[in-house]
């Protein structure tokens, strides 16, 4: 296990390099408004006079079209379906695919569970929405899902592009499986020019590079050679495999059929949940007094329980299973005269290599021997007898039972579901006779040494996508974050799911990501992830709560603002439980995190429920292949309060407890440049202590709580796992903040940096305790959100001066303003009558009433300042 930690951990190294050269300048979407007139054409987030209870300010979509003139309007009255509003009146779109839910008339989803729509770009040449639906409340399955895109001009012609979900992800990226309808608009209403209806192509399996094959001299009583992956195959071939000794084809359920270069030709991947081989019972081998099993497997991961290998196994008194348990060792059972006998190996099969597995049954000389890589690992006595045979299909790569997984938090907050191997799996084959290993040679051989085959298997590391590295400009931008292929081929989603936030000040990245259920993630320098936790209620399973969103089926977020001057985004999710399960049908959480070049953010909280929840708790989460201890110290935070008095906290016997009053200031010690902290109302305190003594895995020797495997990327459905080994990506918690202080609040401030915690009492200082602002022209209703930190002042004219009072104790860090309706007018910024020019940055954010200007500075000043902001000449 230690050679496979310090094998990852090198390979996330080699791994971070690479996405950080190559995406240090990230491709950036159009999505900046430039020279947008509010009158014209342009797209902008509002709330329409459409009431609910559970939805926030920026809940619809308006884009408006200049010629013919109107509005096409995305809402949830309709569940975004669009409309289109002129002087005439409103008349829907034409629903193109049909809609059953359980609402009323064109609100085919009552309280907008699964609909959302994005504005994914916003120019002056196109505006594009994302709409997502789904077609049938019968079906919310992945191939239940519908994305729609409308690509808007300003001449009020739209091309509307529809996908529908599909149980095979090959038909998914079929590239004519999109309807694709022209539209065109006028004062009348909606015209349809022409459509094009979906044409799946059913696109032969393309083949695979494989290794050169073995060479077999010995009929088998049944053998799956997995070859399949190196020829072409016809659509319906492409979801069999043979058996070769039968010629029997045997059907792979799942997602695809993913090949992948084997120990001889070609392998068969299976993602842990979905992938598995059948073979019908009837057809299936059938053995008296011996057996013997033999197969090459490379896991990417341990099962979160057993997991069969091959299995023929009724649960409870008939046929065989070899598996892997949660540990990685081997596990066999076979019934003999209905009896059940089974062996676990001590020794454990290695990750990220292939590892030859051989059984052997022999009941007349009473023995099972258990071997890995030719090495005897268990032996088992058993009786003289019959193997009894089940009468159940024989299964590759996945059981047939549904089981919970192991080292659960709370035993009923989990559901059964089936468990597989995570992984390859190739040459697999099943004799009527004991043969070890050693005599294998004479029925099949490699055709040259395997020992560097074996150590290198076509598994694609598990890298965190946190696109590190500096950025040419600062922004936001929509993106699909890859994993690795055997956890990507699960999802249909859109082309661009994901966001992922850059800046030009420093190398470190803000995602939002399917993974971690779209939730802000704070990145640093070296891949470091660390996140935090949701609005969190209870329902029937334990935590309802933003991880228990498994499959994303209410989870989204939009980029609301994108300037040069600040970035917003909406992070909105379901407060359900994993059985999908709602206490309340308010219990929805919208977030906003306000973002600045300086690389701070504000997170503002909005649950609409009548519980009031807890929604922090700052969560390390770790690559495969290493634990906290690999990259946070063991003196893990630092706090401080207001009056700059500091707490160093060490875990070295254990969560500590923090005697710091008002600790409202976190320093998060990561082993890197870039650190992460978080700043909160100043009565909150820092608590590290309590539940973090007592929920920690007996696994590991890491002292946080956790950590858990149940969440991130998994599709474990439980709320709460401890892991058994550092095989897969992980999270822990470090603390947790007062109760009362920040559900009070609701808000909170993130950030990084690479200076002492000393550093961030001025910014605390300015964000809590923001100098007063005296108007002396152009403006009126000044104030401070401390939400979005920023002064907002409405506008009385081009020309607007004011003073900000700054002070020790009321310090001016990097302010920002909004000026309320100013205009597209380029502006000049003065300080002290000075002109600030290389630390001034200026964005334009389209709205209901026209545009708002917001200005950020970066500066620091501890003294009153004069400030003017004027049309350029």
């Amino acid at each position: 296990m230690k050679q496979f930690i310090r094998l990852t951990i090198l390979l996330f190294l080699v791994g971070h390099f690479e996405v950080a050269k190559s995406q240090a300048v990230p491709e950036k979407d159009p999505f900046p408004i430039k020279n947008w007139d509010p009158g014209k054409f342009g797209a902008y987030y509002t709330r329409l006079p459409f009431e609910d209870s559970h939805s926030g300010e920026f809940a619809d979509i308006v884009v408006r079209v200049a010629e013919p003139e109107g509005e096409i309007i995305f809402s949830r009255e309709t569940s975004f379906l669009p409309q289109w509003k002129t002087a005439l009146g409103s008349r829907p779109f034409p629903e193109v695919v049909e809609r059953t839910g359980n609402g009323p008339g064109l609100r085919a989803d009552t309280h907008n569970k699964y609909a959302y729509a994005r504005v994914i770009e916003n120019s002056q040449d196109e505006v594009v929405v994302h709409w997502r639906y789904m077609k049938d409340f019968g079906n919310v399955e992945p191939d239940g899902v519908v994305h729609e895109y409308f690509y808007i001009k300003p001449s009020g012609r739209i091309r509307r592009v529809v996908r529908l979900g599909t149980a095979k992800l090959d038909d998914w990226i079929d590239p004519l499986n999109r309807i694709i309808q022209e539209l065109e608009l006028s004062q009348d209403g909606v015209k349809e020019l022409s459509i094009v209806e979906a044409r799946q192509q059913k696109l032969p399996g393309k083949p695979v590079k494989g290794n050169p094959l073995f060479s077999e001299h010995h009929a088998f009583a049944a053998s799956w050679k997995f070859d399949e992956g190196l020829d072409q195959r016809s659509y319906h071939a492409k979801y069999f495999t043979k058996e070769t000794t039968s010629g029997v084809p045997c059907r792979i359920d799942g997602h695809t059929a993913l090949w992948k270069q084997g120990v001889s030709g070609t392998a068969l991947a299976f993602d842990g949940y979905n992938t598995r081989v059948t073979l019908p019972a009837s057809k299936a081998p059938t053995f008296s007094t011996m057996m013997t099993i033999d197969a090459y497997v490379a896991l990417g991961a341990y099962p979160f329980n057993e997991a069969a290998i091959i299995q023929q196994f009724n649960g409870k008194d008939a046929g065989y299973f070899l598996g892997v348990n949660a540990h990685g060792n081997l596990v066999f059972k076979v019934a003999i005269q209905h009896e059940i006998y089974a062996t676990t190996t001590d020794s454990k099969v290695p990750l990220y290599q292939w590892s030859h597995i051989t059984l052997t049954v022999n009941t007349e000389e009473k023995v099972v021997r258990l071997f890995i890589d030719g090495r005897l690992v268990s032996t088992l006595a058993v009786p003289e007898g019959f193997i009894t045979l089940s009468n159940t299909d024989l299964v590759i790569g996945a059981n047939s039972h549904k089981t919970v997984a192991t080292d659960l938090v709370r035993k009923n907050n989990n559901i059964p579901q089936l468990f597989g191997i995570e992984g390859l799996i190739d040459e697999v084959r099943l004799f009527n006779e004991p043969i070890e290993p050693e005599d294998l040679i004479d029925f099949y051989t490699p055709p040259v040494p395997l020992d560097e085959l074996m150590q290198n298997p076509d598994l694609q590391p598990r890298i965190l996508p946190g696109s590190p590295g500096i950025s040419s400009e600062f922004g936001a931008y929509y993106t699909r974050l890859p994993y690795h292929d055997l956890w990507d081929n699960m999802w249909r989603t859109c082309d661009k799911p994901d966001i992922t936030v850059k800046f030009d000040k420093m190398p470190t990245s803000i995602v939002f990501w399917r993974g971690t259920s779209s939730a802000p993630t704070w990145i640093t320098e070296n891949n470091i992830w660390m996140g935090d936790q949701s609005a969190e209620v209870g329902g029937p399973y334990g935590c309802a709560e933003h991880m228990a969103d498994k499959q994303q089926r209410h989870t989204y977020v939009r980029i609301i603002e994108n300037t040069p001057a600040r970035v917003m985004i909406h992070w909105r999710y379901s407060c359900a439980d994993i059985a999908y399960i709602f206490d309340s049908p308010n219990n929805w959480t919208d977030e906003y995190l306000t973002i600045y070049p300086d690389g701070t953010s504000i997170r503002k909280v909005n649950f609409y429920g009548v519980e009031r929840p807890t929604w922090y708790e700052p969560q390390l989460f770790c690559q495969a292949g290493s634990g906290p201890l690999d990259v946070i110290e063991m003196q893990a935070v630092t706090v401080a309060n207001m009056k700059g008095e500091i707490n160093e906290l060490d875990w070295s016997d254990g969560p500590p407890v923090n005697k710091q009053e008002q600790s409202c200031i976190e320093l998060y010690n990561l082993k890197s440049d870039y650190r992460i902290f978080s700043i909160f109302p100043e009565d909150n305190e820092f608590i590290s202590h309590g539940w973090f003594n007592t929920e920690q895995s007996a696994h590991t020797p890491d002292p946080f709580a956790g950590p858990w495997n149940h969440f991130p990327v998994s599709q474990l459905l439980s709320d709460g796992r401890m892991v058994t080994g550092y095989d897969r990506m992980t999270s822990c918690a470090l603390g947790e903040g007062d109760y009362d202080a920040i559900v009070k609040s609701n808000i909170g401030l993130y950030g990084f940096t690479n200076q002492s915690v000393e550093s961030l009492l001025p910014l605390a200082k300015s964000w809590n305790r923001p100098p007063e602002i005296e108007v002396a022209e152009g403006t009126v209703n000044p104030n401070y959100n401390k939400e979005e930190r920023a002064y907002q002042m409405d506008v009385r004219s081009d020309k607007i001066e004011f003073n900000l009072l700054g002070s020790e104790d009321n310090p001016i860090i990097n302010p920002a303003f909004v000026l309320k309706n100013y205009g597209k007018t380029p502006v000049e910024v003065k300080v002290d009558g000075r002109i600030a020019e290389e630390n001034v940055r200026t964005g334009y954010v389209a709205t209901a009433s026209g545009l708002d200007l917001v200005i950020w500075l970066e500066l620091e000043e501890y003294k009153p300042l004069q400030f003017s902001i004027t049309p350029k000449d």
